[in-house]
């Protein structure tokens, strides 16, 4: 499954389609229980061959190839240096390393050759949305190494959507309009009043 796919929309990676090249594609279709959530009751991940896996959000639960999976069987804090965003998913008889890079912004993936050395070659890539004030934004991607079985992508595709929505967006440096919103209001709360 060697393929690079970019996502359409913006930063909803809830309800979007990333399509490849050769017009294959991964879509997600969420539902939220009121339009105020910013996070949904369930979303649908469907694979380019038609496969499909959920979230469950708020019972914490993955289902993929009809097995219901717990986040909190799946996966677990890595420690050291440099593990901040960087957590051990485990799927089937594979181990993930899945991180979040700062500087590139992108999600990488690691398949652990062995309990405790990870692959020099990532398995897969998910680049965030990057917004840009001057010039072009640049869409979200996802990318595969040749060597992921359909099935490990499927996995890999719902614990990226999950570790980007529950650990890395909620610290996510805020944008310039929400600074300065932050700001003005700080602004006024500490004036005087008369």
């Amino acid at each position: 499954m060697n393929s690079t796919f970019t996502f359409d929309n913006k930063s909803d990676y809830f309800n979007s389609s990333a399509t490849s090249a050769n017009s294959s594609s991964w879509t997600t279709i969420s539902t939220f229980v009121s339009p105020s959530d910013h996070v949904p009751r369930v979303t649908i991940v469907k694979s380019p061959y038609g496969n499909e896996g959920s979230i469950h959000w708020q019972d914490r639960k993955f289902t993929l190839n009809g097995e219901q999976l717990e986040v909190d069987d799946v996966r677990f804090k890595e420690t050291g240096a440099g593990s901040l965003f960087s957590r051990r998913w485990f799927y089937q008889k594979s181990q993930w390393r899945i991180k979040y890079i700062y500087d590139s912004k992108t999600w990488m993936v690691w398949r652990y050759a062995t309990s405790d050395v990870a692959e020099e070659t990532p398995s897969a890539k998910f680049k965030i949305y990057e917004s840009k004030v001057v010039g072009k934004s640049v869409p979200a991607s996802l990318f595969f190494h040749p060597s992921l079985s359909e099935s490990d992508a499927h996995f890999i595709v719902l614990a990226l959507l999950y570790s980007e929505t529950t650990e890395h967006a909620p610290a996510a440096p805020r944008g310039f309009g929400d600074v300065f919103a932050v700001g003005i209001t700080a602004l006024f709360r500490s004036a005087p009043s008369l």
